[in-house]
């Protein structure tokens, strides 16, 4: 007949403690619940098999051994062990019984957003223990970070008497669209037309482009805008694109919208009343007056007229003034606030 088993509790993986040798019916053990691989054993006799029977937790490895590691429950309370040693010849010995007392254990978890946009600066935030160590090999409980793809994050939370306890924490990082602002043409002028275009549409698929301009107007769709300016000066624009998933990319660009004063004048005209070439006047551009002067051989003015009337049909006094050389002034003011001055000869021919 087989000696009386005393347990011999050998703690080596897990969250009890090491304890002298206790007969049966007595608490031998403390262990925090879900302590995993906490190793039991008992002295191996050469030849025998040992049947053990675990109630609050589940035998990891070595059923049928003198030593036993156990996943212990989240249950808490006091729970048996219990184990019968079979000879070579399959007689069993006494059955022997110890208790385990399973205390609250710790149970860390990680708070933040599962599913973020690439370059979202975030927060992740482990509870559950007293002290924390991460995977990053960060020591707090709250880490920062802004990653670049889809990631793992992992942490470890330790506490004075229940050991410690691992969570970890999947993110989703979903590509941002891209915002590049293509202006054409590159130096627009007053009155032309601007076309304001993403340049990043490529794979932008599904996305939202939503135009604003400094004149306080917006347009919510499109990857192409086409738009004329009547006033030169600096403008800016901001161009935004919303892809499916919320993630958002923003774009500015400057730019100016510059006057070009341009003012041609004849150099001679023939007041015949042919219908060709009858009436002499400045050509403009980009001006917002303009007056012009003409003067005979002896300095005596002629004509005079501003803007409209900036043209002179060849006449004096009610009559056509002679063939020859005459001398005009033209004063020009342009879009961009300029004066221009230009002084010159026309030839009347008839």
């Amino acid at each position: 007949m087989l000696a009386r088993i005393v347990l011999s509790i050998l703690i080596s993986l897990g969250f009890g403690f090491l304890t002298q040798p206790l007969q049966a019916q007595t608490v031998l053990d403390t262990v925090c619940a879900g302590a995993r691989g906490v190793h039991y054993q008992v002295d191996n006799v050469q030849g025998s098999t040992f049947n053990w029977k675990i109630e609050g937790g589940e035998i990891a490895n070595g059923n049928g051994t003198n030593q036993v590691f156990i996943d212990w429950g989240k249950d808490t309370g006091i729970f048996p062990i219990e184990v019968v040693q079979y000879n070579a010849q399959g007689c069993p010995g006494e059955s022997v019984r110890a208790f385990v007392w399973i205390r609250g254990g710790i149970e860390v978890s990680i708070n933040g957003p599962q599913t973020i946009c690439e370059g979202d600066l975030i927060s992740l935030k482990a509870t559950g223990a007293k002290s924390f160590k991460w995977s990053t090999g960060y020591p707090g409980n709250e880490i920062l970070i802004r990653p670049s793809v889809t990631k793992e994050y992992i942490v470890t939370g330790y506490s004075d008497k229940c050991g410690m306890d691992t969570a970890s924490f999947v993110v989703e990082v979903n590509k941002k669209p891209h915002a590049d602002i293509l202006i054409n043409p590159d130096d627009p002028k007053l009155n032309e037309w601007v076309r304001f275009a993403n340049a990043g549409k490529s794979g932008n698929s599904g996305a939202q482009s939503q135009w604003s301009f400094n004149d306080g107007t917006s347009v919510d769709q499109g990857d192409d805008v086409n738009r004329r300016y009547t006033q030169s000066g600096n403008y800016k624009v901001r161009l935004i694109v919303i892809d499916p998933n919320g993630c958002a990319d923003t774009a500015f660009a400057a730019f100016s919208i510059k006057a070009d004063p341009q003012v041609f004048i004849p150099d001679a005209f023939s007041p015949n009343g042919d219908g060709l070439n009858d009436v002499f006047e400045p050509v403009t551009s980009d001006v917002n007056f303009v007056k012009l002067q003409i003067f005979n051989r002896w300095g005596e003015k002629v004509y005079s007229g501003e803007n409209y009337y900036a043209k002179w049909d060849g006449s004096f006094g009610g009559q056509i003034v002679p063939e020859g050389v005459y001398v005009y002034t033209v004063e020009a003011i342009g879009v961009d606030g300029k004066l221009y001055t230009y002084n010159g000869t026309l030839t009347v021919i008839k």
